[in-house]
């Protein structure tokens, strides 16, 4: 340790100007990469809390006790002691602590680079830490804490071939000592043996690695993965953490991973391509194939092995233990790789700077393009995941009041967050927000610490279109069974995505008792038991309670209108029940349930005291139910009350 800090502080004392630029891409990337600290437990988290909570300490070292069957033992410490440090707060610890490591990665990148091109190469150093900073598909790893094993795993391997590469045996022993723990980590630590040789053996020109390396050290190094498979195969469940193996998912894996090594070109590959393996693998190898050339023909071929090796291996677990529809979804699999991806994109753009006038032109254009475009890339995904963690927030707001054990229902609640346009052409775009298999349900325990019976539906009707592509918790049930839930749900929440910018939680229904009678509609069949009206910021909030006395013979809904004084119709609200999930018709008779209906103020032209009606009309015919009550109903339409309303 004591060494490295001395090659940074030398690298600092002889790089000034490089390590101001290098620290504010480095603050201008980090905001554009993290996240609020704030957010709740998202996507796998719970499952990951629940796992470190129940387990012992000996469970977490001699045992599968990470979700899924797998054995990160190490991960899984850091995720109990955060826990019994800062109890409810242990999120905002994780979650600092993977864009700390984030940040300690990016800075042993460039010192790495440093070791393959030269100690002269201070701007390519520079740039190799931001090109990693701001790797595209390394969002997943650092914006959940279940996620952290990867920017963990990297800084393990990173840190030990950086003491790996230093002559004298203290240096050697801390390497082995960090690579050993890599394993511990997370499975893909197997590599770091490997990876760690490779780096030392096409950097041995370097007077610091000259003469460090026995046949005995290289042994060692590379039995480390088979010694971590025999200790994984001795442990119970083991088979689980290596199966999904076929040679198509292979293929498709391969291609999809080298998609981060050429990030900056494969953006450029036709979308139509994606589903055309042998024009993928022509395009992407063609793409290594021209880098390989130009290295060679500028006599620095050892920095492109280096780098496309480094990828190679850090992704090949994964690429051949897991199925493509997994690979897929999982862009922080590349993030122990994304050095590789750093150091060749270092290394071109360094090259053509060292041209003449021209080569200096085209390396800042080829520079900051693609900086801009992974900013781009990154500033996207930062929008969906604040405006997915805001109601995801306030998902949590709103039901921490509520008594636990009750039902709730939410309805089109989004399971994750796209851009309406795929960058690249395999794989998919987005961030996770709480994955179909573990449901809202798991979420709310995990960051309330209670529980209540859930439900999500899918309600195609109401759906809408929004600036996100998203997909939905849930299915849809049909209508009778729809009905059925939502009858005897304790509250039901609809997410609107109306507004645009951010979806907002509405609570539509609940159950509520039937204590009086307000009015009749049709003959009796359908009850308002009371009304009460509320005006909030920007809208009017109308409470009903409702039942059905008998089976409603007709397929009735509701209306709400607002008049201003004159008389005028302003804004109205036409629909089924609790937000037209219930029509009349499948209510179950004595079964009460009150619901929430909004209008917009945005119609209203004039201050004065405004008019509030409801009422009841056949679907098909639009002709209005007789009202049976003692309150006003003209043209069959209940006066509910009125409103002074100020513009």
């Amino acid at each position: 340790m004591f060494e490295t800090g001395r090659l940074i502080q030398g690298w600092i004392r002889r790089s000034r100007t490089e390590v101001l630029i290098l620290l504010g891409g480095m603050a201008l990337a980090l905001w554009s990469l993290g996240p609020p600290l704030n957010l709740p437990y998202l996507f796998d988290d719970p499952v990951v809390l629940e796992s470190a909570q129940e387990a012992s300490w000996s469970e977490i070292w001699t045992s599968f006790r990470w979700p899924v069957g797998y054995y990160r033992p190490l991960a899984l410490s850091l995720w109990k002691a955060a826990i019994q440090v800062s109890g409810e707060h242990a999120v905002r610890m994780l979650r600092g602590l993977a864009l700390a490591l984030h940040l300690m990665n990016a800075l042993l990148v460039g010192a790495l680079y440093l070791r393959i091109a030269g100690a002269e190469q201070k701007w390519g150093g520079a740039l190799a830490a931001l090109l990693f900073l701001t790797f595209p598909f390394s969002v997943q790893a650092i914006s959940y804490p279940n996620a952290i094993i990867h920017p963990l795993v990297a800084f393990l391997i990173l840190a030990a071939t950086g003491f790996s590469s230093l002559p004298g045996p203290a240096a050697a022993v801390i390497g082995f000592l960090l690579a050993f723990s890599a394993p511990f980590a997370a499975e893909h630590g197997v590599m770091a043996g490997w990876l760690i040789l490779l780096f030392v053996s096409l950097s041995r020109g370097s007077p610091a690695a000259s003469g460090s390396w026995t046949p005995y050290r290289v042994a060692i190094y590379g039995a480390l993965p088979f010694v971590f498979f025999a200790l994984w195969l001795s442990l119970s469940g083991s088979t689980r953490a290596i199966g999904g193996y076929s040679l198509p998912d292979v293929m498709w894996n391969g291609l999809y991973l080298l998609q981060g090594l050429l990030s900056p070109f494969i953006r450029a590959v036709p979308a139509s391509w994606s589903g055309s393996a042998w024009k993928m693998a022509l395009a992407e190898a063609g793409m290594l194939a021209s880098l390989a050339i130009v290295f060679w023909l500028q006599k620095r071929f050892p920095l492109w092995l280096t780098s496309v090796g480094w990828y190679g291996l850090a992704v090949l677990p994964v690429a051949i233990s897991r199925p493509f529809v997994y690979v897929m979804d999982g862009p922080r699999l590349m993030y122990l790789a994304a050095a590789g991806a750093a150091w060749l994109w270092a290394g071109v753009i360094s090259h053509l700077a060292r041209r003449r006038r021209w080569g200096r032109w085209a390396a800042l254009i080829l520079a900051g393009g693609i900086l801009l475009a992974h900013g781009e890339f990154l500033l996207e995904l930062r929008m969906q995941l604040e405006t997915g963690g805001r109601l995801a927030e306030e998902t949590l707001r709103q039901v921490q009041e509520i008594p636990s054990g009750k039902t709730l229902v939410f309805v089109n609640y989004p399971s994750w967050l796209a851009a309406s346009n795929e960058r690249y052409p395999l794989g998919h775009e987005g961030v996770p927000l709480i994955p179909d298999y573990l449901g809202l349900a798991s979420f709310l325990r995990a960051n309330l610490g209670r529980s209540w019976t859930v439900v999500e539906l899918s309600f195609p009707d109401i759906m809408q279109s929004w600036r996100f592509r998203f997909g939905t918790l849930g299915t849809w049930p049909g209508w009778q069974r729809m009905a059925e839930i939502v009858q005897q749900a304790d509250y039901v929440y609809i997410v609107d995505y109306s507004s645009g910018v951010h979806p907002q939680l509405m609570l539509s229904g609940m159950k509520a008792p039937c204590s009086s009678q307000l009015a009749a509609f049709g003959e009796g069949e359908l009850i308002l038991c009371d009304a009460s009206i509320e005006g909030s910021a920007g809208e009017i909030r109308v409470y009903t309670t409702w039942t059905a006395a008998a089976r409603i013979p007709a397929d009735w809904t509701i209306f709400l209108h607002l008049y201003d004084p004159d008389g005028r119709l302003l804004a109205q609200e036409d629909g089924y029940l609790v937000g037209r999930t219930l029509p009349p018709q499948r209510m179950e008779p004595g079964v009460s349930i009150r619901e929430i209906r909004r209008l917009p103020l945005s119609a209203v032209r004039s201050p004065g005291m405004h008019r509030i009606a409801i009422g009841v009309y056949r679907r098909e015919t639009g002709e209005r139910l007789e009202v049976h009550s003692s309150l006003p109903h003209p043209d069959r339409a209940l006066l509910l009350g009125t409103l002074w309303i100020r513009k």
